[in-house]
C-alpha cells in the first residue's frame, strides 16, 4: 500500500473499531491478528486498495476458521440490569429488592454503581 491508500486503511480501521471489535483470539491478541490479515488481503487481493469488503471478508473467515471468537457476555449481568430496571420502575417492592440485594452480591455491587453509591463508598464519605 502506498502512503495514501495506508492513511485510508488506518481510518477505515479506525472507523470499524469505533463500533466496537467484540472478538478475542484463539492463540495470539485479536486486534493485530485481524489488522495483519486486512492488511495481507488488501495488498495480495486488492492490489493495495482497501475497501470494506476486505474487512468484512477478513473477519468472516477469521471467525470460520475458529481463529477469532465472539466474546460472550455472561447472562447474569442481562439479569442484573433487568431487576434494577424493574426495581426503579416500582415493579419490585423495595422490601424484596433490599432482600435480594442482601443474597446476591452482585446484584448489590451493580446497584451500587448504579447509583452512585459505590463512588463515594470508595472516596470514604
Amino acid at each position: 500500500m502506498n502512503a495514501q491508500n495506508q492513511q485510508l486503511f488506518e481510518e477505515m480501521l479506525d472507523e470499524r473499531l469505533a463500533h466496537g471489535f467484540l472478538y478475542h483470539g484463539k492463540n495470539e491478541s485479536a486486534l493485530p491478528l485481524y489488522r495483519k490479515r486486512v492488511q495481507f488481503y488488501i495488498n495480495e487481493f486488492n492490489a493495495g486498495r482497501p475497501s470494506l469488503s476486505a474487512f468484512d471478508i477478513c473477519l468472516k473467515a477469521l471467525l470460520a476458521s475458529g481463529e477469532l471468537k465472539p466474546v460472550v457476555f455472561d447472562d447474569k449481568s442481562s439479569e442484573i440490569e433487568k431487576k434494577i430496571a424493574d426495581f426503579e420502575a416500582g415493579r419490585i417492592p423495595v422490601y424484596n429488592f433490599r432482600l435480594a440485594c442482601k443474597a446476591d452480591r452482585e446484584l448489590r455491587d451493580a446497584y451500587e454503581r448504579h447509583t452512585g453509591l459505590a463512588q463515594l463508598a470508595s472516596t470514604g464519605r
